[in-house]
């Protein structure tokens, strides 16, 4: 993670040099086009290493390495999914921040200190809530899909070992019809 956060620095100063150099809308545009990119290997690394916690709670005797690799296997062609899914559930962190900002933006205009004192707990009770109750229900979703992946690569696994074994008795068929 320091690691690749020194390199993302350093991409970022690159750019920002340029910007500063030439100091025109090509050079904005470069800069643009790095940052996204960026963002999008960041997150490319982010998704495909995130079923990691649940294979180590799973399997305790797994090795970190294998786990990373087990985990990158999982996420080819899921992560996306996975990401539309995180997608939709933040929504849900933006309405508890409007929600949020309404009972601060309302006690700015009271003058009242019970009032106040109200507004400022009904804020912290929206934060806290989003906490105690998005938090876990964003974990579970994620636990799910963990499972379902896990459901599939074992279906994988079994249709391969089955399609391995019809193949081995086909080639065998086929030495005693030559023989």
């Amino acid at each position: 993670v320091y690691l690749m956060s020194l390199v993302i620095s350093g991409i970022i100063s690159l750019a920002s040099n340029v910007v500063e150099k030439y100091d025109s809308l090509l050079a904005f545009l470069i800069y643009i086009v790095v940052v996204l990119w960026l963002f999008y290997l960041l997150l490319q690394i982010m998704y495909a290493y995130r079923m990691v916690p649940y294979l180590i709670y799973d399997n305790p005797q797994l090795k970190v390495l294998d786990a990373l690799k087990q985990s990158n296997k999982m996420m080819k062609g899921n992560k996306l999914l996975l990401f539309r899914i995180d997608i939709s559930l933040f929504q849900w962190y933006i309405y508890a921040f409007i929600l949020s900002l309404i009972f601060v933006v309302v006690g700015e205009y009271i003058t009242s200190y019970f009032l106040l004192i109200i507004g400022g707990v009904l804020c912290i009770a929206t934060i806290l809530g989003t906490l105690l109750f998005l938090y876990p229900y964003i974990c579970a979703i994620s636990a799910l899909f963990y499972e379902d992946l896990k459901a599939k690569s074992i279906n994988k696994i079994a249709i391969d070992e089955a399609l391995l074994e019809q193949n081995a008795e086909e080639s065998a068929t086929e030495n005693n019809e030559i023989k």
